[in-house]
């Protein structure tokens, strides 16, 4: 079932909030060459519109509601700000600093907005909630505008822009402190590495194993091949030398598999509830039948030999 889980629209709100700012900070400097200011930022609202759609159409009707309450909120702000520097500021320098100082305002909250889950990171030690590539995007982001600031000399760019560029750095070195280390690396892992897993012969039934090789199709048992790198593998260093793993009938001990490191890429059939449990419940009935006649049959050659002796 798709949904937004614990994802916070927030970032997508005051990064649109941010977005109809510094449009109107651009428009307000068109002489001064903010063309390109207010075309990068009209068309990022066109993405955060698209985004908060996206967000609320997978919602609940709660989160819709007070999504919804936040955009409307954002409108009456822009529109409230205009309205008071277009028609109360007379002067034009006066309107374009009260512009500037919003606009540099509305970028620091849209920056720190990932923080607000940051107490949840701390707590659950996960970072599952705080998108990766989103604080990423941020820091470039400020990153990239925070040159264009120093090359235009532009102040309220400029201070923005560094103060979001130390969030952005804040957010991914947070990032890296509970990001665990098979996340991370678990992809490059689970494509360079496998598992060969072989029975122990002392636990396998007579005849399991061939050689070096596992049986097909071994009576209560399922054969294991090779596995990729699990996800929640604990250490880069390597595999364990030794794995517990339940074979098909679960009324069997447990056994241990000897596991060896080795390039490539495979698959582990792991033993599951189902066809085979069944399969091998059948086989094990059938052997108990066949075992249950032949003590049968024995004890009735004994009591014909004891009354033959008799």
């Amino acid at each position: 079932m798709k949904s937004v889980e614990n994802f916070s629209d927030h970032p997508y709100v005051f990064s649109l909030l941010n977005g109809m700012l510094w449009s109107f900070y651009g428009l307000l400097t068109l002489k001064k060459g903010g063309l390109m200011i207010l075309t990068v930022n009209a068309i990022g609202c066109v993405f955060q519109y698209v985004y908060l759609a996206i967000y609320m159409a997978f919602s609940p009707i709660h989160k819709q509601m007070v999504s919804g309450a936040c955009v409307g909120a954002v409108h009456l702000t822009f529109v409230g700000l205009v309205l008071v520097v277009k028609f109360c500021l007379k002067d034009a320098s006066l309107q374009l600093h009260v512009m500037g100082a919003c606009s540099s305002a509305a970028s620091i909250v849209m920056f720190a907005s990932p923080l607000s889950i940051m107490g949840v990171v701390i707590c659950t030690k996960s970072v599952e909630y705080m998108p990766f590539l989103l604080s990423l995007s941020f820091f470039l982001r400020s990153s990239s505008w925070c040159a264009y600031g120093y090359v235009v000399h532009d102040i309220f760019i400029e201070i923005t822009n560094t103060i979001g560029v130390s969030l952005g750095i804040s957010q991914l070195f947070l990032y890296m402190i509970y990001q665990r280390v098979q996340l991370l690396f678990g992809a490059f892992l689970r494509g360079c590495l496998k598992i060969r897993v072989h029975w122990l012969l002392g636990l396998l039934p007579n005849g399991a194993l061939h050689g070096d090789k596992v049986c097909s199709k071994p009576v209560g048992w399922q054969t294991c091949l090779s596995h990729h790198m699990p996800r929640w593998w604990p250490k880069i260093g390597g595999p364990p030398e030794i794995l517990n793993l339940r074979p098909c009938n679960s009324e069997l001990r447990k056994v241990q598999f000897k596991a060896a490191s080795a390039m490539g890429s495979g698959h582990l059939n792991v033993p599951r509830e189902g066809k085979e449990d069944k399969t091998v419940q059948a086989q094990a009935s059938t052997v108990k039948e066949a075992t249950t006649s032949n003590m049968d049959v024995e004890a009735a050659k004994q009591e014909d030999d004891e009354i033959n002796k008799g």
